[in-house]
């Protein structure tokens, strides 16, 4: 029998742990709750949410049904019965609509203790739980992320959010004396999202110990899934997953971070990760989900992104001062805070050569670089200084053919250059294929200090394949992880180098060639 001290001190520990407040409160039947012996791995997440007004941040990478969102929802209920305000984020207001029906208002109903503290919960953005608010939020709009004092932050799939958004989502923490988040997601790209949250971490992944030869190791697909097993990687016998515990690999990292890979979860078999892998093996797109939904990886194929050793294997011995020669230049500007430019010009064997990459303050000093290098053909970024753009076009006219880049997704017109408008209409996706293809080809030049700037935003752009919710198709799309002006600079640049040397159709047909098409 419980003595009342027992009962005190385990309301107590409820209270103040969220693990212990989700085993009072949330097991009705085993099946709702996943504190199995199967899911060891969940308690280490729990172990970072005790009820302290402290600053706390925990990050974790998954695969899909790793056990995480409902982990996520009962940290989250916990954490407003015991201390504050809370906000649950998700992509879009139509998947927060759906976790709220689908997901947050059961598990409310199933739990007397849970059900007692909210006053309503027919809003589907806002339930009142006593003087406390549960929010419930997709990030794609502004107005619905401000004027929300919260506490605690769940970000749920961080990299389908609009990345834009989420330092806004973090402002509404400032008032709290906790200040908590927590970031969970399937990764998509290596830099992107989570992963870059990921490696600022302390990166803890699960430590499996080998019963037969107390071999310690982390759980690779590649080389502990043998004969549809787990096996250890030292003396082949099958490794019993819930034998482990999790450490950090990178021990300076700033916060707690946890990989999670369908390959801990005791619902997923060796067998059926292999034949998934197989099955996916001659199919980019379904490679890809393997490393992001199975193992919790983010990945790019081969060629889908720029690496900087390739790029510093086309960096030549020259200098733009260095050339001589009297050739006509081409121009591409992104237009933001400041003006990227790249310059570049074509070499008698038909090449690219980029004479500069750098950045103006303002029009009048991209008219001066302009003139300066002899550019003949220019094509900027339409927005957002339009009316300075095409005033540049104006007072080079006869010097200068300068055009105003209007991108398009799916446009299936090519390259539509109309010299009256001073505008060029490409499609993005093709346009980005060019030119960054013209660095996997080798058939362009980099100067011999080249800034490292420029590196950082020509790798940042990855290729990547998603869903068109237009048309229900997958496309190609670039995204990126980081500042990418130079990428579109030299993109535009690319459009200009097209028209060095003649004009009219001729020049359409050659980047067209160029692109592939």
């Amino acid at each position: 029998m419980i003595s009342k001290e027992g009962n005190l001190k385990t309301e107590l520990l409820a209270k103040a742990y969220s693990l212990f407040w989700a085993r009072k409160y949330r097991i009705l039947d085993e099946s709702l709750y996943k504190i199995l012996p199967g899911y060891p791995y969940l308690k280490g997440v729990y172990d970072q949410f005790t009820n302290v007004k402290e600053r706390k941040k925990v990050v974790v990478q998954k695969g899909a049904q790793t056990g995480l969102t409902e982990t996520a929802i009962n940290i989250s209920l916990w954490f407003l019965d015991a201390c504050g305000d809370v906000l649950y984020t998700l992509p879009t207001s139509g998947d927060a609509s759906d976790f709220s029906a689908g997901r947050l208002n059961p598990t409310i109903e199933e739990s007397p203790h849970i059900d007692k503290m909210f006053l309503d919960v027919s809003n589907v953005g806002h339930k009142r739980a006593r003087q406390k608010n549960y929010y419930v939020r997709g990030t794609q709009s502004k107005s619905k992320l401000k004027s929300i004092p919260i506490d605690f932050v769940v970000l749920d799939e961080v990299d389908e959010m609009h990345q834009e958004n989420l330092t806004l989502i973090r402002d509404r923490l400032d008032a709290s004396p906790y200040k908590w988040e927590m970031w969970l997601s399937t990764p998509t790209y290596p830099g992107f999202g989570i992963n870059r949250e990921f490696e600022k971490s302390d990166q803890r992944r699960w430590h499996i110990t080998c019963k037969e030869c107390g071999t310690e190791q982390v759980l690779d697909f590649f080389t502990n899934v043998q004969d549809d097993k787990f096996v250890c990687k030292d003396c082949g016998k099958e490794l019993d997953k819930t034998n482990g515990e999790w450490k950090a690999t990178n021990p300076d990292g700033r916060f707690p971070g946890f990989l999670l890979s369908q390959m801990l979860s005791p619902t997923v078999t060796a067998k059926e990760l292999t034949e998934q892998y197989e099955d996916a093996s001659d199919n980019a797109s379904a490679l890809e989900d393997f490393y992001n939904s199975k193992l919790g990886l983010p990945y790019v194929a081969e060629g889908d992104k720029l690496e900087k050793n390739l790029l510093n294997k086309l960096i030549k011995g020259y200098t733009a001062e260095s050339i001589k020669n009297r050739r006509v230049r081409s121009m591409g500007v992104d237009v933001g805070s400041q003006l990227h430019y790249v310059i570049s010009e074509k070499k008698t064997d038909g090449t690219k050569r980029i004479l500069k990459a750098g950045k103006a303050v303002d029009f009048s000093t991209l008219k001066h670089e302009i003139i300066s290098y002899r550019v003949k053909s220019c094509v900027i970024d339409s927005r957002p200084e339009t009316r300075s753009a095409r005033k540049l076009a104006e007072d080079l006219e006869g010097e200068c053919e300068v055009f105003l880049c209007n991108y398009r997704d799916d446009y299936k017109d090519g390259v539509k250059f109309d010299r009256d408008q001073h505008w060029v209409t490409v499609d993005r996706t093709e346009s980005l294929d060019t030119s960054l293809g013209r660095f996997h080809r080798g058939s362009i030049e980099l100067p011999k200090y080249i800034s490292e700037e420029f590196k950082d935003h020509l790798t940042s752009l990855v290729r990547v394949i998603e869903d068109n919710q237009r048309t229900g198709s997958q496309v190609a799309r670039y995204k990126n992880n980081g500042a990418d002006h130079f990428a579109h600079a030299n993109n535009y640049d690319e459009m200009a180098f097209g028209r060095l040397g003649g004009s009219g159709s001729s020049i359409l047909n050659a980047f067209l060639e160029e692109s592939g098409r």
